[in-house]
């Protein structure tokens, strides 16, 4: 989950930076990382770490 986040927040601050991306450019060129990241969040909702349980479900109720 780690991974997914550092590459989606990287793309998300270098987006921020460039200039005449049309909207909805970054979610479907990493639509593959999102995907990724919905499925480790429904996977991990229900965990016995509560930390990671409350990322989860804070990520799915974004």
């Amino acid at each position: 989950m780690h991974e997914v986040l550092c590459t989606l927040m990287e793309a998300i601050y270098a987006a921020r930076t460039a200039q005449g991306q049309p909207m909805g450019a970054l979610a479907s060129i990493h639509a593959t990382d999102i995907a990724r990241l919905h499925a480790l969040c429904e996977r991990y909702q229900d965990d016995d770490n509560d930390k990671l349980r409350a990322l989860a479900r804070e990520f799915l109720l974004d």
